[in-house]
């Protein structure tokens, strides 16, 4: 999705978009690329969760540290950058952009591993487990 440009943590959320564009190009053509460049996204993609996590932990602790303000400026406006509404924004980035494409390209795998295909069906498994699926 588009991402505001007042929106103090749109940086974070470009580079989210982008990795979920990339993940979802080379998903869709990952049977082109040797199983060892699959690793290697998987790999990443175990990485960028885990950046996710880390990054939205710091998000929701300096939202935390900053002055309340009164319920009727609390909207997304230029000179609140501490609004819970910002917060909602990168968390819903996350989720559809990061943790979402990350767990959809993993199904994937798993279907591919459970159809007879040369994917290493353990690999994805632990990659599940990593994500937090069972």
């Amino acid at each position: 999705g588009k991402v505001r440009a007042n929106n103090p943590f749109r940086h974070l959320q470009n580079l989210m978009v982008l990795f979920g564009e990339l993940l979802g190009l080379f998903a869709s053509k990952y049977k082109l690329f040797p199983q060892r460049v699959v690793l290697i996204v998987i790999k990443a993609c175990t990485l960028m969760v885990k950046v996710c996590d880390h990054q939205l932990q710091n998000c929701v602790q300096w939202r935390n540290s900053q002055p309340l303000k009164p319920k009727a400026t609390s909207k997304c406006s230029p000179g609140d950058l501490a609004s819970v509404e910002f917060l909602q924004l990168i968390i819903d980035c996350m989720a559809s952009n990061c943790i979402g494409k990350v767990a959809l390209f993993c199904q994937s795998l798993q279907r591919q591993s459970q159809g007879g295909k040369s994917l290493d069906v353990c690999t994805t498994e632990s990659f599940t487990r990593a994500l937090g699926g069972r």
